[in-house]
C-alpha cells in the first residue's frame, strides 16, 4: 500500500438503560469524538426501547 492510510481517532461515551415497567425499558445513549487524527469528529445519539418477551 502507498503512503500512510492509518486513520484513528478516541470516542468517550454513556449508556443508560431505565425500566419502567416489570418488562419494558428505555436505553439512552450518548458518545462525542474525544480525538480524530484523520477524518471528523462527530457525535451521536441513540434511544432504544426493550421488551422482555420471557420472564
Amino acid at each position: 500500500m502507498p503512503g500512510n492510510t492509518r486513520q484513528a481517532n478516541s470516542r468517550a461515551g454513556l449508556t443508560a438503560s431505565v425500566p419502567f415497567a416489570r418488562t419494558h425499558s428505555v436505553k439512552v445513549s450518548i458518545s462525542t469524538g474525544v480525538s480524530a487524527r484523520v477524518g471528523t469528529r462527530f457525535d451521536s445519539y441513540g434511544i432504544a426501547y426493550q421488551y422482555l418477551w420471557f420472564d
